[in-house]
Parts: C-alpha cells; sequence; structure tokens
C-alpha cells in the first residue's frame, strides 16, 4: 500500500484551451538543448507535452550556469477514442470531419503519455506523464497516477518502481471543447474532466545498461496506475537505440 504522504495533489485552475497549460498542436523545439527547469511539469506541462523536444536526444543543462547537467530522451504516445464524427449540418451538408488527433487539444476519449528515459548527475531514471481526458468522469485524479512501469528488453521483462526520493503528482480541472456545431456553423461547447498525474520510476546500473545495450526494434511498455488499470504501448526503435547516449551521462546511476 503506498503511504499518504507519497501523494501530493496539484491544485489547478479552470484550464482554457486558449492557455499556456494546454498545448495547441504537437510542437517540437529547435535544438537538443533544454534547461532542466523545462522539465517542472508541476503546473508548467502542457497537453501532450507540446513544446518538449522529442525523438532526440535531449542535453539537460542548468539555467543558471549553462553548465550540462543529463541527458534524456523524451517518447511521446497518444490514443484518441473519442467520437468518428463531429455531428452537425453546414450549408445543408452533413459535418462528418474530426481529426484524430490525440495531441492536438483535449478531447473526450483522448490519451497522452510522456516518458522520459535517461540520467542526471542525481542518478538514472524513467519519468512517467499523462494527460486523460476520458469520456464522462475519471474519478479521483490520484488514480491515474502511474505505479508500475514495466519493459519489454528483448526476451526479459525489466519492472521499475516508483523511485524512493519520487514525488507522484495528480491534479484534475475543467476543459471546454467544441461538441458540435449548429447548421449556421455556431460551435456549441461543451464541458470535460481532465486528469494530469506523474511518476518517477528507479533505475539503476544493471538496468540502465540492459537499457543501453537494448537489440534494435520497439520497446513494449505496460504502465499501471494506481486504480489498477494498465496501458500498454511502444516506444519507437530509434528512441530505443538513443537510450545508450542518454543513459551513458551517468553510466553509474549514482549521484555524482
Amino acid at each position: 500500500m503506498v503511504s499518504s504522504k507519497f501523494w501530493q495533489s496539484v491544485s489547478v485552475s479552470t484550464l482554457i484551451i486558449s492557455g499556456l497549460t494546454l498545448g495547441l498542436s504537437h510542437q517540437v523545439l529547435a535544438g537538443v538543448d533544454l534547461p532542466e527547469d523545462k522539465l517542472n511539469t508541476e503546473k508548467s506541462l502542457r497537453w501532450g507535452g507540446a513544446g518538449l523536444p522529442s525523438d532526440d536526444v535531449v542535453t539537460l543543462r542548468d539555467a543558471l550556469v549553462n553548465s550540462v547537467v543529463g541527458k534524456v530522451v523524451i517518447d511521446k504516445h497518444g490514443e484518441d477514442n473519442g467520437k468518428e464524427e463531429a455531428t452537425g449540418f453546414l450549408g445543408g451538408l452533413f459535418n462528418s470531419l474530426t481529426v484524430k488527433d490525440p495531441f492536438g487539444e483535449p478531447q473526450p476519449g483522448r490519451m497522452t503519455i510522456v516518458t522520459l528515459w535517461g540520467s542526471k548527475e542525481e542518478g538514472c531514471f524513467v519519468k512517467a506523464l499523462v494527460h486523460n481526458a476520458p469520456k464522462g468522469d475519471g474519478g479521483d485524479a490520484k488514480g491515474f497516477v502511474p505505479v508500475r512501469l514495466e519493459v519489454g528488453v528483448g526476451d526479459r521483462v525489466v519492472k521499475l518502481t516508483p523511485a524512493s526520493k519520487g514525488v507522484a503528482r495528480a491534479a484534475s480541472s475543467n476543459y471546454t471543447y467544441v461538441k458540435e456545431y449548429t447548421s449556421n456553423y455556431t460551435p456549441i461547447k461543451a464541458e470535460g474532466s481532465l486528469y494530469f498525474a506523474e511518476n518517477t520510476f528507479a533505475v539503476n546500473a544493471k538496468v540502465a545498461d540492459l537499457f543501453r545495450n537494448a537489440p534494435k526494434g520497439d520497446a513494449k511498455i505496460r504502465l499501471t496506475f494506481a486504480n489498477g488499470d494498465t496501458k500498454i504501448f511502444p516506444v519507437g526503435q530509434k528512441n530505443v537505440a538513443r537510450w545508450r547516449d542518454s543513459y551513458d551521462y551517468n553510466p553509474s546511476c549514482q549521484a555524482k
């Protein structure tokens, strides 16, 4: 059982799609350097990790002196299980165009999982960040906190548990979205529930070595949440190959 002290709920005000918290597109920053403070996800992470560089080895720097403090690979996975069509009429024609884009903006049935793989001065880790806009009420935000992460590496299953010094965070809020359009193309808006949760998983030197020498190909991940649900998703082969560089920064996984 996880101690109540393990949880840290974050109070977040109502999220507006045009605000800073929600990303309007699946953006990627130019370059592969990033101030470590940008990974302060308590309040600043946008929907789907928009604005965070992905699919590359990112060098983390101390914003005060610009020194290198770590390397990380950021992988993004999204799912869109929303409605197939937008209902309504436009100029007498049925408006049935709905783009499946889980990273675009929150909509009922969309979910994104951002994972960070790497090492810093403090040691090695995997961090999982979850945004979920379920259909209907998703319940307590704490239920979406990842509590176990399993990685298929070759013919082995590596099981990771939360870091002893890690902080699990959970937050919930409301958001607005366009539910449908009227005959004169007036948007009808509705309100949904948005959940954010994160956790950091400990990686020791032995596991880091497995990651650095992972065989070519995708890696399958199983994420287990506090509510008992699981989600299986892939990390692409190019990002798997990048683990070699991100875990090479501190291969001993010991605090420097």
